[in-house]
């Protein structure tokens, strides 16, 4: 596969989709690989574009183990921002959703004129929208 370097860069790039060294192509929001639809591209900064041209097929796979590395990196390091942030948030005692709404005073009302004290959101604030529990 021919490669399509850009003259101002002087590093390796990956594509995130495909995981291959890919050529690139600046636009406004980036740099995109072309061959992947325009997948997001990042930069190998360990490897100079003269390196990787003059490589064998061994030390281009140790390049991709690098792209595969930061690769796992980047996952790793966002499962854990997301699970941080998922523990932080409020969330469904039942079904653990985040998808709640608070329980207004006004239904509240409606509810305990409808159903008198056996009214299920005497004491509740919040409802789940996913499976309805009221806590």
């Amino acid at each position: 596969m021919e490669r399509d370097w850009q003259e101002k860069d002087d590093c390796v790039h990956f594509c995130w989709k495909c995981r291959a060294i890919a050529p690139v192509l600046p636009t406004e929001d980036g740099e995109h690989h072309k061959g992947c639809g325009n997948a997001l591209i990042s930069r190998v900064k360990q490897v100079t574009k003269e390196q990787y041209a003059t490589m064998n097929d061994e030390e281009k796979q140790e390049v991709a183990k690098i792209v595969d590395k930061i690769i796992d990196n980047f996952y790793t390091a966002r499962a854990e921002y997301l699970a941080k942030e998922r523990a932080n948030k409020p969330h469904c005692p039942m079904c653990k959703s985040t998808d709640f709404s608070k329980i207004t005073t006004g239904s509240r009302m409606a509810s305990i004129f409808a159903f008198g004290l056996a009214s299920s959101s005497i004491g509740k604030q919040y409802k789940c929208n996913k499976c309805g529990h009221k806590w």
